[in-house]
């Protein structure tokens, strides 16, 4: 993580008292469960699981090895372990990223029991079929892509497990799909009613619904709402969340602001920000204001649809027509602050392409053999106690002691293979090859193409994450996830260290080999 980006987030971070010092406490907070059965630390990093409804019991996963991993990666204020949202948010001026929600949470014991927060999107069930979306959590896009419905996972054991972890919540979500659409959801505020839960529970909608169902979960539960519209115009809105109508929705958003209001919760708006919607930010953050909203920003990061990905100049249109943008000067509050914030990221982005940095891989790309070359080195020399535990963490991270080893010189060339790794072609034959042949070598033994996700680099050493895919990743397909973290020993020496992760993976032991698998980059 970039040193200054980790001094402004010391600096910023709304958490102050915590037991544990980490660079985010998420996984020692938080469990999220998506429509599949796989549970995560937190909503951003869908690339390190830490198990799966169905194949793992709840408690399990909370106390598991993966969450371990999670944590400890977390202390050494590593954010490589699929947390790169997070620093691509930091070292692009955002200092609210995902973090910043569970630095709020309290955390007074370092190894606590459970959750005091968790996020529930126990089903794809969705009324609408929105373009940033995808199969895996719109049953409307699951059937136009002619896939089977997904067979739920939450069954009767689940519902037995978390009756013991809902008394100790301080604040659930519930997402979707659409929320209130998911029989799920509804055995769990029925659960709640009967063992106990926390006093407060937030909903992001899409602004849809209002039946009697609705207005029950309002009158029985103390209910923050998250309305999630991606437009101030009825025809950018309608393009984006495909088979909603706006007329309909800024009703219904009138409608949650005032029962919100009533009931002395939060009433929220959240905008994806897209290429498609970006030039609409303005006039959304000044309809917030005549609402009285506070306001959320998602910036989505899928190909296709993330803006910060666009040419330069249509990045500088964009920040043309924001100055030039009528009534920002009238924002208030937060509505203001977040206004500040994605200026500030989008000069940001706009000054480093510029400047000729490339586009950073938020999401899967395809792997050059530039990616790895000893010019990402470090200058730091280390210790061999420092490759020997950074050998014990990728084996922890892996879950495998098969973890790979090259020694190589100032040319690049691999000159020792210290340990091989037969799954991914690490032998005694890359002698003598170069560094960046590693990549056509993973591609070669794999069988598959290699995807790059992860370009970082630390203190001591610098990370490369890949994903083994025959297709581009994606939410919903087949993936092997490769660390490959490379040290520099002495000043004509470096040690490259490769394991891998095969969770989300087809024919691998683990919870990817019972139950259809979903990997998703960022």
């Amino acid at each position: 993580m970039d040193p200054e980006a980790r001094r402004a987030w010391e600096a910023a971070r709304p958490g102050r008292d915590h037991a544990v010092d980490a660079v985010c406490i998420a996984p020692w907070v938080s469990l999220e469960l998506d429509p599949t059965g796989w549970v995560y630390g937190c909503c951003a990093n869908q690339l390190h699981p830490l198990g799966r409804i169905g194949v793992d019991r709840l408690g399990d996963i909370w106390n598991g090895a993966r969450a371990g991993v999670l944590r400890t990666a977390l202390q050494r204020w590593d954010l490589s372990v699929g947390c790169g949202a997070c620093r691509w948010h930091l070292e692009h001026g955002r200092l609210d990223p995902d973090a910043d929600v569970y630095d709020r949470y309290p955390l007074d014991v370092t190894d606590p029991s459970g959750p005091v927060a968790m996020t529930f999107a126990l089903s794809n069930r969705c009324n609408l079929g929105c373009v940033m979306c995808t199969p895996e959590l719109s049953s409307v896009l699951r059937t136009r892509a002619g896939l089977p419905a997904i067979a739920s996972p939450y069954d009767d054991a689940f519902f037995a497990d978390l009756a013991g972890f809902l008394p100790r919540l301080r604040y659930a979500k519930f997402l979707g799909g659409e929320p209130f659409l998911i029989p799920e959801h509804h055995r769990v505020w029925d659960l709640m009613a009967e063992v106990g839960g926390p006093d407060r529970i937030q909903v992001t909608t899409n602004g849809t619904i209002w039946n009697d169902r609705v207005e029950q979960v309002l009158d029985d539960f103390a209910v923050d709402v998250t309305v999630s519209i991606d437009a101030a115009t009825p025809e950018v809105y309608e393009s984006i969340r495909v088979g909603a109508q706006f007329a309909t929705v800024s009703e219904h958003i009138v409608r949650f602001r005032d029962r919100c209001r009533d009931a002395g919760t939060e009433f929220r708006l959240c905008y994806c920000l897209m290429r498609h919607n970006a030039a609409e930010l303005p006039a959304f953050l000044r309809w917030a204001e005549t609402l009285g909203a506070a306001v959320s920003i998602n910036v989505v990061s899928d190909l296709g649809h993330a803006l910060h990905d666009e040419p330069v100049d249509a990045l500088d249109a964009v920040r043309r027509a924001w100055a030039g943008a009528d009534g920002t000067g009238e924002l208030t509050g937060e509505r203001a602050a977040v206004w500040s914030t994605q200026q500030t990221q989008l000069d940001t982005v706009i000054a480093e392409r510029r400047a000729g940095a490339p586009i950073a891989p938020r999401q899967a790309q395809r792997a050059s053999s530039a990616v790895l070359d000893i010019g990402a080195l470090p200058p730091v020399a280390v210790t061999a106690a420092r490759i020997e535990a950074e050998v014990a963490f990728l084996a922890a991270w892996s879950g495998s002691p098969d973890v790979g080893r090259l020694v190589g010189d100032s040319t690049g060339t691999v000159i020792e293979v210290a340990h091989p790794h037969a799954r991914l072609g690490i032998d005694a034959a890359l002698v003598g090859a170069s560094l960046s042949d590693l990549v056509p070598t993973l591609e070669r033994a794999d069988g598959r193409v290699a995807w790059v996700i992860e370009v970082s680099a630390d203190d001591d050493r610098a990370v490369r994450g890949f994903v083994l895919s025959a297709t581009q990743p994606e939410r919903g397909g087949a993936g092997s996830v490769v660390r490959v973290v490379l040290f520099r020993t002495a000043p004509d020496r470096w040690t490259a260290l490769i394991a891998e992760d095969r969770v989300y993976d087809v024919g691998a032991d683990g919870p990817g080999d019972a139950v259809s698998v979903a990997i998703s980059p960022r």
